[in-house]
């Protein structure tokens, strides 16, 4: 009897490769979830059918095993086969969600616990997160496959990644249920306001703000407990009551900038509106709202947060500063009540307006706030530039370095830009120069690494919510009596490759550039005090979800008290920078301050 022909292979062969490497003609090595040659080509890797997971069963072990818990950064990496993903291009989203919410400039700019290990893991833990994730993941690999160069060029719709991302985020908004806690879904509106900015859809972020601080304000001001409610408390995060700190601490942020970032246009609509009719029904405002978040956050604050003589830890010296920003930040309703009852937001004569300023920054509370905050800036500092020169010197090439850097940021901001009484003098605002100059070599510094640490990754990696530089340095721009260094903040402005929040860079380059051309045609009359308070007067806000700049400034007339009047100019960047236009308007309105109109009615 014949034997049977043997095999020419040892293995039976298979046909389970992926389908891109089967289009083009490729051995695949069938690694999940892209294969190699997919992953190197940056090409999207797909299967026909996964494999089924076979069931083993387990054995009886000898004796009792040792739990081995993996770190809180490998628990958020996936396996392809888990049930959680319906294939494995959903797997492959979800990573570079996590990866993007890793990245050295989110974590670097940000609450690093919270981006860094919170948000990817809570992400998993039901549906509608995965998918809100998977969504933010897809348009990451948009615009990766499009080699985008920055937020600011965002690709065509047609690629099937965009497709992917508009499946997925309709999933989360469709398995959203009412009964779903308020932590849980001022998470999801989290998500979905980082999905809606990477799209560049701002005014459906806004919308996704307006909703999630509704709910931190419901959660607390809550009369059972607040933050600390049972009744809330039904979430799905082990430390609830340190997930809600974590993310008011997010939507904190989040909400000052929306104080200059309008939906509409001023006059013809509420700056978030289910907000601001819950700080009414609540009888708060902004600032008071703000004040009970702080004093949330320091009743769970430690005994280790006191300041010590030096500092040997990035995480202490940030733990040290949040607690004392939250200390001071009873100044908010304490600045607000002053400027309300001075009638100033009553006023429309803009020379009148100027005589109102002395009253409310020499106000006794505003100044005895500035120097607590003074002094606790400069014992910070003492103790932290040991620690800063150490990290500069040893560890540029890590994370670190980029971490550190953007700290020394976070400081030098609250010392420039929390002082309100610097801007009753023009010599005041001069003796910031140096400050000012630090800010913006630190800048520079910070935005050369985000381009190293990201140059792998997509544009998509450089959107952070809780970053303030580029408004910062547009801030500079505007108040720095440098005019060397107004210039050095207008071109760090120019090509700035990231995204903050909610503003839109476009938008704050093309107001520091407009306020050069104030300055210049300020310059021609009066002594430098003379300038300095018709400078003051300027006032810009952002329309139409951020890409409509709307200024307001003094301009040479005669026929008017003092030969100055108030002009209004606003300009559209929503297409780009080039061949922008100033269009000169009637005032909106009565012409009275604008921040009268940006408080939430």
């Amino acid at each position: 009897m014949d034997k049977p022909k043997a095999s020419r292979t040892s293995t039976p062969k298979v046909r389970t490769g992926c389908i891109t490497c089967k289009r083009r003609h490729m051995r695949c090595d069938e690694a999940r979830p892209n294969c190699h040659n997919c992953f190197k080509s940056q090409r999207s890797c797909s299967y026909a059918n996964a494999n089924p997971v076979t069931a083993i069963a387990p054995c009886k072990p000898s004796r009792s095993p040792t739990p081995c818990v993996a770190s809180p950064q490998k628990q958020t990496l996936l396996n392809a086969d888990l049930d959680d993903f319906c294939d494995a291009n959903g797997a492959g989203y979800y990573h570079e969600f996590a990866r993007m919410m890793h990245g050295d400039w989110l974590t670097g700019t940000s609450n690093r616990a919270f981006w860094g290990v919170t948000a990817p893991q809570f992400a998993r833990t039901n549906p509608r997160y995965r998918h809100a994730a998977m969504a933010i993941g897809a348009l990451g690999a948009w615009y990766r496959e499009s080699g985008a160069p920055s937020l600011r060029a965002r690709p065509g719709e047609e690629s099937a990644h965009y497709v992917q991302a508009l499946g997925h985020y309709g999933r989360a908004l469709r398995l959203h249920h009412r009964q779903d806690s308020l932590h849980d879904t001022s998470f999801l509106a989290l998500l979905l306001l980082f999905f809606e900015l990477l799209r560049g859809n701002s005014k459906a972020a806004l919308a996704h703000v307006n909703h999630g601080l509704a709910l931190v304000l419901a959660l607390i001001t809550d009369q059972d407990g607040g933050a600390h409610s049972n009744n809330n408390n039904a979430t799905q995060a082990p430390n609830p009551t340190r997930f809600f700190l974590e993310l008011a601490d997010v939507f904190a942020d989040i909400a000052m900038q929306s104080r200059t970032v309008l939906h509409g246009r001023v006059g013809h609509c509420s700056p978030l509106a289910n907000f601001g009719r819950g700080l009414r029904d609540k009888k708060q405002t902004l600032e008071s709202f703000m004040v009970l978040l702080s004093r949330q956050f320091l009743s769970s604050a430690s005994a280790n947060d006191q300041i010590p003589d030096v500092f040997t830890d990035l995480d202490d010296f940030e733990r040290c500063l949040n607690t004392a920003l939250h200390r001071h930040n009873s100044i908010g309703p304490i600045l607000m009540e002053i400027v309300q009852s001075s009638g100033i937001l009553q006023s429309n004569d803009p020379l009148l307006v100027d005589r109102y300023y002395p009253e409310i920054l020499g106000n006794p509370k505003v100044r005895a706030y500035c120097e607590a905050l003074r002094h606790d800036m400069q014992r910070l500092d003492s103790a932290f530039v040991p620690l800063f020169n150490k990290t500069l010197a040893s560890d540029f090439d890590k994370p670190t370095y980029l971490r550190a850097v953007y700290l020394r940021l976070q400081y030098l901001g609250v010392l420039l830009f929390f002082d309100p009484t610097r801007h009753l003098r023009v010599e005041s605002m001069q003796e910031l120069t140096p400050g000012f100059r630090e800010y913006l070599s630190l800048v520079e510094v910070a935005t050369a690494r985000m381009r190293a640490a990201t140059g792998a990754d997509s544009a998509a990696h450089r959107l952070s919510l809780q970053c303030k530089l580029a408004y910062y340095v547009m801030i500079i721009a505007f108040f720095c009596r440098d005019p060397l260094a107004r210039d050095q903040a207008i071109a760090i402005l120019s090509d700035y490759p990231g995204q903050d929040g909610l503003w839109d860079t476009r938008a704050l380059y093309a107001t520091a550039l407009k306020s050069r051309v104030v300055e210049r045609d300020n310059a021609v009359e009066g002594s430098p005090d003379e300038q300095w308070h018709r400078l003051v007067r300027r006032e810009f806000v952002f329309e139409d979800g951020g890409t409509r700049v709307l200024f307001r400034f003094l301009v040479r007339e005669d026929g008017y008290a003092g030969g100055w009047r108030l002009a209004e100019e606003v300009a559209d960047v929503s297409r780009g920078l080039e061949g922008l236009r100033w269009v000169r308007q009637p005032l909106t309105g009565s012409g009275k301050l604008l921040i009268g109109d940006l408080l939430p009615s």
